[in-house]
């Protein structure tokens, strides 16, 4: 889609890609899969204290909280994979392009991929 080229060329390209240079974006994963931990623990937070007010009698209250706690966790999700869309275009652009997107560090980028 970047290439505005039909499917059987841009997985040809993809590939071409893929060959030249080996990306693995364990830091920028790592950093994205941190905040999502630290996201759903605090989501679960009310999720399970809900359930709790739930089974102590408290129903109008713990729904509330129960309600809080999913919309926070499909908050995080959505958030999450915004970002890991991002950072893979980005990898992909860096590394067909040999060019730093723009808003991105150079650096990190750069060690986001190892020769073969």
């Amino acid at each position: 889609m970047v290439e505005n080229v039909g499917p059987v060329d841009a997985v040809k390209r993809s590939w071409s890609v893929i060959k030249k240079t080996w990306g693995e974006s364990i830091g920028a994963n790592f950093g994205v899969g941190f905040m999502v931990f630290i996201g759903t623990i605090i989501c679960l937070i009310p999720l399970l204290g809900g359930a709790w007010l739930i089974a102590q009698g408290t129903a109008s209250l713990g729904i509330a909280a129960v309600v809080l706690g999913v919309v926070g966790l499909m908050l995080v999700s959505l958030i999450s994979s915004a970002l890991n869309t991002i950072i893979i275009a980005a990898l992909y652009l860096y590394a067909s392009d040999q060019e730093t997107p723009q808003h991105f560090d150079e650096r990190l980028l750069r060690g986001a991929f190892a020769s073969r």
